[in-house]
């Protein structure tokens, strides 16, 4: 059984919030990754996949669903007793800043892959103290402007 609400808000060591956004006067700028379900074109039961679909996308099966899996929902409205009895005491946070006009998500860029694991490298690095921010700043945009650089080339070769 979940505890109260406002047991479990005294009960972390830790709070969540909006990041602060770089531009003054704008407010609960995030980033919003997702999960989907999809029906493959070749799939042999259509109409079962979408029924499957329509099943989840149910209010109470997707809070269900995503109080299971410690997540917000994609929901435009959530319920009193998901926000109540979610295991994250914080959720109303993410559910706020996911109906935010300042959500985003993935950037539509082709090197996005290259970028998550240079990401992934600076923190790596960071955390090792084997650096510092902004070197390692410096140093992934160069890297990375190689890459789209040499994206672009391959593009233009190709005629595009």
């Amino acid at each position: 059984m979940t505890k109260p609400l406002s047991e479990r808000l005294t009960n972390y060591e830790w709070a969540a919030a909006a990041f602060p956004s770089a531009v003054p006067g704008l407010e609960d700028v995030s980033y919003c990754s997702l999960d989907v379900l999809v029906i493959p074109k070749m799939a042999r039961h259509k109409k079962e996949a979408m029924e499957f679909i329509a099943y989840v996308n149910r209010q109470e099966v997707m809070e269900k669903l995503c109080k299971s899996h410690c997540k917000n929902t994609p929901l435009a409205k959530v319920s009193e007793d998901f926000l109540n009895n979610h295991p994250n005491p914080y959720i109303d946070v993410f559910e706020r800043l996911l109906s935010s006009e300042h959500c985003q998500s993935d950037p539509q860029m082709p090197i996005l892959a290259e970028t998550y694991a240079e990401i992934s490298n600076i923190a790596q690095r960071l955390s090792l103290l084997e650096t510092t921010a902004g070197p390692a700043l410096e140093e992934a945009q160069v890297t990375l402007q190689g890459k789209y650089e040499a994206y672009q080339a391959r593009r233009a070769a190709r005629g595009k």
